[in-house]
């Protein structure tokens, strides 16, 4: 909270989330969801247990951002997601099923290209999103956008 404090945020104003209990806005919903942050060669990092996902509806869009996470059992209840960002560093490797168990419209690849690689940080800065093309079996969806472009659903 210390960092909301240095950017002045109205404590009033902050919710604290809960996974599975979604927050509505002025039209917009957010659904928290669980996260397990994977670690080295995918496994679950139980230090890192801390966080969640995010699915957003508004104006008849949905767009799902599952965090740091692997691929977990509460994935398969997800319903109606039409665009699924996809973290595709080597410890979300799990998540590239999840294009093919939610089936989106459209699939936007993340959490790569940020920082310089090095023999330290690869496992979780690491991302190609062309490898990622031929694992997928609907690779079509995949939407590969540059830093600052801009993607609107149709």
């Amino acid at each position: 909270m210390q960092v909301l404090d240095e950017v002045e945020v109205d404590r009033s104003k902050v919710i604290k989330e809960k996974a599975s209990q979604p927050v509505t806005y002025e039209g917009v919903t957010i659904e928290p969801t669980l996260v397990l942050h994977g670690g080295r060669h995918g496994l679950v990092d139980h230090n890192l247990q801390h966080g969640a996902g995010y699915i957003v509806r508004a104006g008849g869009h949905s767009i799902y951002h599952p965090g740091d996470t692997v691929l977990l059992e509460e994935h398969y209840e997800l319903k109606n997601i039409e665009i699924l960002l996809l973290p595709i560093c080597h410890h979300s490797r799990t998540l590239i099923d999840l294009a093919e168990i939610l089936s989106p419209k459209y699939i936007i690849p993340m959490h790569y290209g940020t920082y310089e690689v090095n023999s330290r940080n690869r496992y979780w800065t690491y991302g190609d999103p062309e490898e990622v093309i031929g694992k997928m079996r609907h690779s079509e969806r995949l939407l590969i956008l540059e830093q600052g472009e801009v993607f609107r659903p149709h």
